[in-house]
């Protein structure tokens, strides 16, 4: 977000206006996803309690809302703000705080929260040094009873899948969400050149494979391309992801951790974006 961020500003800016027609779950939370995390803030966060939403996602806020809890929103980009915040159903704006900056810099008081939101949202920091800087400050936070919700897109750096594993999918109708095919060319298909892990995945270079085969797809491959280029053509949106094992090694640092159950629709749920559960653990968060 913060490195990342100055190079993402066109992109964004492009997807504050059209956000409803290009993002698509799973991009943004799934149904089964928020029946999940919508269990797990009853059983942790009383109503009346606090929550911290990392960026401006409408879904999140309007579980919070309908739940009672007042909730700080935090999102560097003062548009996308806005135009979450005209998306959301609930217009209880006495139930919020929402701040533009940076979350790298915005003072959090210590053990205040009793559930922090990140969708997605660590994956578009700049490097590693900043996604501790940031676990810290979240763990630091937290309750002790307190609960963070995380879901990231990781890669799969060991057998990525072939683009004409997806095609044939597509054409199938069993991948059916623009969302789905958008993170799991990102995170998983030939298309994406990560190797180690972390890594950023370069959005062109992973729109190049996409482009060279296109005119051999049928129309409605062409149709999931089409979207896919609208989203990343402008700019280079880099992503920075990690390998399952080594961004689960980095939570456990700060947390004690439980990946949740697995949405059944979407194919990057139910391999490189998984939802977790965590929980600080206390002698490091103090």
């Amino acid at each position: 977000m913060p490195g990342m961020a100055k190079n993402n500003i066109l992109t964004w800016n492009y997807l504050v206006k059209n956000y409803t027609r290009l993002l698509k779950a799973p991009q943004r939370p799934c149904r089964q996803q928020l029946s999940v995390w919508r269990r797990l803030i009853k059983q942790y966060a009383p109503r009346g309690g606090r929550a911290l939403v990392l960026g401006s996602t409408p879904e999140f806020r309007d579980l919070t809302a309908e739940l009672g809890i007042f909730t700080w929103v935090i999102d560097i980009n003062p548009k996308m703000l806005f135009r979450m915040t005209a998306l959301m159903k609930s217009k209880k704006i006495s139930r919020e705080k929402r701040i533009t900056g940076n979350w790298l810099k915005v003072e959090l008081p210590k053990n205040y929260f009793d559930v922090i939101f990140a969708e997605a949202s660590l994956n578009n920091l700049s490097n590693n040094h900043e996604h501790e800087i940031l676990l810290k400050k979240i763990a630091s936070a937290l309750k002790p009873s307190g609960i963070f919700l995380c879901r990231n897109v990781i890669i799969n750096t060991r057998r990525p899948t072939p683009l004409g594993r997806w095609y044939r999918l597509i054409d199938q109708k069993k991948l059916v969400s623009t969302g789905d095919f958008a993170l799991l060319v990102r995170g998983d298909s030939s298309a994406c050149v990560a190797a180690k892990s972390p890594f950023n995945v370069d959005s062109r270079q992973t729109l190049k494979p996409l482009l060279a085969d296109y005119a051999r797809q049928s129309d409605q491959v062409k149709k999931f391309i089409d979207i896919y280029r609208e989203l990343f053509e402008k700019e280079t949106k880099y992503l920075f992801v990690y390998s399952k094992i080594d961004f689960e090694r980095l939570l456990k640092k700060y947390f004690n951790v439980k990946q949740l159950k697995t949405c059944r629709k979407h194919y990057a749920c139910q391999s490189i974006f998984p939802s977790y559960l965590l929980k600080k653990k206390y002698a490091k968060a103090h």
